[in-house]
């Protein structure tokens, strides 16, 4: 721009082509400033911001179920708890974070979802909270199987209970 007015008012000629000279630099403003406004719009129309969000899921693999022990194969991309009801009196979970269960392989990819070992005494059958994982199962990559723990649930003999897993923000799968 400063080049322009020194060009402008350097050059010697009658005041008629000052002054147009002076309107063809005017122009020139407002043409600039108008296509500097246009595409400082325009580009702003033209971001757009994603939001990319992972459905919170938690996957129950293998299930075993003998007198007064269930072991529950679970694979979580987001915090969980584990219900039971169907039970009262005391309830010790303990956490295998890898092995084998059925002669299956798990938790190569895993990571430890919350403690290892709980236990509670539930006062009642009613549907209860007895496992609280505070972050996900999968810790690298891999198969499900691979980002998989396995939760021992022991409890009292001779009852069935019903297991939930379930994530913050809704219940997932049941079995019983």
């Amino acid at each position: 721009m400063l080049n322009i007015l020194l060009t402008i008012f350097a050059r010697k000629g009658s005041p008629r082509s000052f002054v147009c000279r002076l309107k063809h630099l005017r122009a020139t403003i407002v043409a600039s400033l108008f296509l500097l406004l246009l595409f400082s719009s325009s580009g702003a129309q033209s971001s757009y911001q994603i939001e990319y969000t992972v459905p919170q899921k938690v996957v129950i693999g293998e299930t075993t179920q003998e007198n007064g022990e269930s072991k529950i194969m679970i694979a979580s991309n987001a915090p969980f708890f584990i219900t039971m009801k169907g039970v009262a009196g005391e309830v010790c979970v303990r956490i295998a974070l890898n092995g084998t269960m059925q002669g299956k392989k798990f938790g190569t990819n895993a990571q430890l979802p919350g403690h290892e070992r709980t236990c509670s005494v539930l006062k009642g059958t009613h549907e209860q909270v007895i496992y609280t994982a505070d972050r996900r199962t999968a810790l690298l990559p891999g198969s499900p199987l691979s980002q998989s723990i396995v939760a021992h649930i022991r409890y009292t003999h001779d009852v069935t209970p019903v297991f939930g897993i379930s994530t913050p923000n809704e219940r997932m799968q049941s079995t019983g």
